[in-house]
């Protein structure tokens, strides 16, 4: 995603969040000036910032832009201010109802914090020791990530981990993966190969699985072009998959 080029309090002005309380649920609305939006690819995708919404209210968490790789949070959610890790580096972060995650850059493993019910603060459990992670990202309960790219006889195959609210497993997929996004209640992946987009989880709330366009290509940065948002129309979070198709 690069380097944040602007200070997480300068970034924070020129990036709108609004949360508000919407038939009993929380409404989640992006306006990012022009010449940022690159740096922001959705609440569930891993990137230099995120942010966690839910009861205890927003909370903006960023990478600090001096290359330190530490993180930096605002917000109203206590849980999550006085849980962030001081001194540990990460390659990226993504965030879900109440807590928020960090890919840890010496050990290539996903560190969570915050008041989630569903994912306990610390490194997700259970949790293979020799398993490193190159992207993680977040649902409203649920947290997945994508494993380094098997070698030999396994590397036509992807593992992605998931843990939380009814997603905790490990998950073998055939084909390379090359990325990753959450929603809701479900996932989504990109092929290397054919730049097509598949889906699992739970299709009940959504329907976005059945809907997913089989034929349909998608630019290499997953994280650039796909997004995952949520409102609360119809009594309970509904997701939306957004993409940028390849030039035929």
């Amino acid at each position: 995603m690069g380097d944040l080029s602007y200070s997480v309090r300068d970034f924070f002005i020129r990036v709108v969040l609004m949360i508000g309380k919407w038939n009993g649920g929380y409404l989640v609305q992006f306006v990012v000036l022009s010449d940022l939006w690159w740096l922001v690819s959705g609440l569930g995708s891993m990137s230099s910032l995120a942010i966690s919404y839910g009861e205890d209210g927003p909370v903006f968490c960023a990478l600090k832009s001096d290359g330190s790789h530490l993180v930096n949070c605002y917000g109203s959610n206590p849980a999550i201010i006085y849980g962030t890790p001081a001194h540990f580096p990460f390659i990226g972060l993504t965030a879900g109802d109440g807590f928020v995650c960090g890919l840890l850059l010496e050990s290539n493993k996903p560190y969570c914090w915050g008041s989630s019910g569903y994912l306990r603060p610390g490194v997700p459990q259970p949790m293979m020791e020799e398993a490193e992670y190159v992207e993680i990202s977040a649902g409203d309960y649920h947290l997945c990530g994508l494993r380094k790219p098997s070698t030999g006889r396994h590397r036509n195959l992807s593992l992605i981990d998931c843990w939380g609210y009814n997603m905790t497993r490990n998950n073998v997929f055939d084909g390379q993966i090359q990325s990753i996004s959450a929603g809701s209640e479900f996932n989504c992946g990109l092929f290397s190969e054919n730049k097509t987009v598949f889906c699992w989880g739970d299709e009940a709330s959504s329907r976005v699985i059945s809907l997913i366009p089989q034929e349909m290509r998608f630019q290499n940065d997953f994280r650039r072009w796909i997004s995952c948002l949520w409102d609360s129309r119809g009594g309970g979070f509904k997701s939306l998959l957004l993409g940028k198709e390849l030039e035929p």
